[in-house]
């Protein structure tokens, strides 16, 4: 009897508060589950986001870096929203003579470009120190060959020393004066076209004519993706290019790329980024 009495005052808990903490953790685990569920859709869109970004970045940087060695009067030889065409320099030295062939003085350049240069040289441009614009010579097939630097000694008193090479044909104009700046060019497309990569989309190209098929670069892009055009001294860029590319004084990337993956309701997210390049790093 007294075994029993004792059990009966045993402390425990009543079915109704097993009810009410239940209830309370369920509670607690539903918010927790939601804060959960809140802080992976916020990771999912920061990386769909970053995952644009990257693109734009990406374009970005291949883009100006070539851009903004242009020459302005004459580093554009097609342009259109979709499509620029463009002479970029890859080497820069110094005029020493001309007979058969225009000796030049390299400047030292890093060897993997200039191999990548060689390997879609388009041609040379010789600045005319009278009227301070250059002409560009197109290649008729024979790249720069190595010459003697004894054609040199004069300039390389007064620059770095660098490789010695001989340029054919010869410039139509002025003949070349000691000490003269000259470009290695070699002609680049870059071109916004249907993505092989990412079906459906857009990406970027470049594309060396004289090395192969165009490169895809980066992916994807919107369609609004495009380039816009500075040109004379106006400060606002315009969609069409003049007919006179040597008016142009920049060009404006409009870089809208956009997530691989989509949103719950499939849309993309998209990030949207422009900016300018002025040749020369002036806009007139």
């Amino acid at each position: 009897m007294r075994h029993t009495r004792a059990a009966a005052r045993r402390p425990g808990f009543t079915l109704i508060e097993v009810l009410i903490a239940l209830t309370l953790t369920a509670i607690i685990g539903a918010a927790i589950t939601a804060l959960f569920v809140t802080q992976e859709r916020a990771f999912d869109t920061q990386t769909k986001l970053q995952s644009a970004r990257e693109v734009t970045r990406g374009a970005r940087n291949l883009l100006t870096s070539e851009l903004r060695m242009l020459e302005r009067d004459s580093g554009v030889v097609k342009a259109s929203p979709d499509s620029i065409t463009l002479r970029v320099p890859y080497a820069m030295g110094v005029a020493c003579v001309q007979n058969a062939s225009l000796i030049v003085n390299l400047l030292p350049v890093d060897s993997v470009m200039h191999a990548q240069g060689d390997s879609a040289y388009g041609g040379y441009a010789l600045r005319n120190f009278g009227s301070g614009t250059y002409e560009y010579v197109a290649s008729t097939g024979t790249r720069p060959a190595a010459s003697a630097a004894s054609a040199c000694t004069a300039v390389l008193d007064t620059v770095p020393r660098g490789t010695v090479m001989a340029l054919v044909p010869l410039p139509t104009g002025p003949a070349a004066v000691a000490g003269a700046p000259v470009l290695l060019w070699q002609v680049v497309r870059y071109v916004f076209a249907a993505s092989q990569e990412v079906p459906g989309r857009r990406a970027l190209y470049r594309h060396a004519p004289a090395v192969g098929q165009p490169e895809e670069l980066l992916a994807p892009f919107a369609d609004s993706a495009h380039f816009e055009f500075y040109v004379d001294d106006a400060t606002t860029p315009v969609t069409t290019a003049p007919s006179d590319l040597s008016r142009l004084t920049g060009i404006e990337l409009v870089l809208d790329a956009l997530s691989e993956r989509p949103r719950a309701d499939g849309t993309h997210p998209i990030v949207r980024l422009r900016t300018a390049v002025f040749f020369k790093n002036r806009r007139i």
